[in-house]
């Protein structure tokens, strides 16, 4: 039987709120790595050589999308953030074009930071 301090780290990543910026970010470009390893698109044959990769590339992306002009802490709409890393998720792991427009419509500064 596995200790109940070890789940204790698990139980609170899965239900962690960003607060920061670079927390949203990070969060998004964690979430998306996960689907895009989950796709087999991070290793050989993938998109990206390792996880590291994949995030440095994903957290550009999520900053460039979110800059500090536009968007502070206090000025994302958590549930357009989640609708926001959903259709990012779902954007990892095809190559539709629907997809990727949503994933690029649903995550402008415009959407996520409106709150």
């Amino acid at each position: 039987m596995r200790p109940t301090f070890l789940l204790i780290p698990l139980l609170t990543t899965a239900c962690l709120v960003p607060v920061t910026r670079d927390g949203f970010i990070a969060r998004a470009a964690i979430e998306t790595c996960e689907s895009e390893r989950a796709c087999d698109d991070i290793g050989e044959d993938g998109d990206w050589d390792d996880m590291e990769d994949c995030l440095d590339a994903m957290e550009d992306v999520f900053e460039g999308a979110w800059s500090e002009d536009d968007c502070q802490a206090e000025d994302f709409d958590r549930d357009a953030f989640k609708d926001c890393v959903d259709d990012a998720r779902e954007a990892a792991c095809d190559d539709e074009f629907f997809d990727q427009i949503d994933a690029v419509s649903s995550c402008r500064a415009a959407v996520v930071c409106s709150d």
